[in-house]
């Protein structure tokens, strides 16, 4: 079977959704604007980890009994080093900066 360039043409045009079963034709495809836009509020890894870290203590304290008791596992801090070879990140921004950070009280 030999495909012609007005069939291509066609194909290049049909993304198949696999979500809904779905043929869609797309035409005149154009991007209409540039640029970028991102949350003033930026979090550090070494933000999250004090943060995780008060958690990972609240969560050993309230736990000691079935920690000693084995029931539970102690949980263990975590450092910026990690998050940054795990994921790659550094930095990240986001749009509320104290509700992304666990609060321990």
């Amino acid at each position: 079977m030999v495909i012609t360039s007005s069939l291509l043409e066609i194909f290049d045009n049909i993304i198949y959704n696999t979500s809904n079963n779905l043929n869609i034709v797309m035409h005149n495809i154009h991007i209409a604007g540039t640029g970028t836009w991102h949350p003033k509020d930026k979090i550090t890894n070494e933000e999250i980890v004090a943060s995780f870290n008060s958690y990972v203590d609240d969560f050993n304290k309230k736990n000691d009994e079935a920690i000693k008791n084995g029931d539970v596992e102690e949980m263990t801090y975590s450092s910026s080093d990690f998050i940054e070879k795990a994921s790659g990140i550094k930095t990240r921004y986001v749009i509320d900066k104290l509700e992304f950070l666990i609060q321990v009280g």
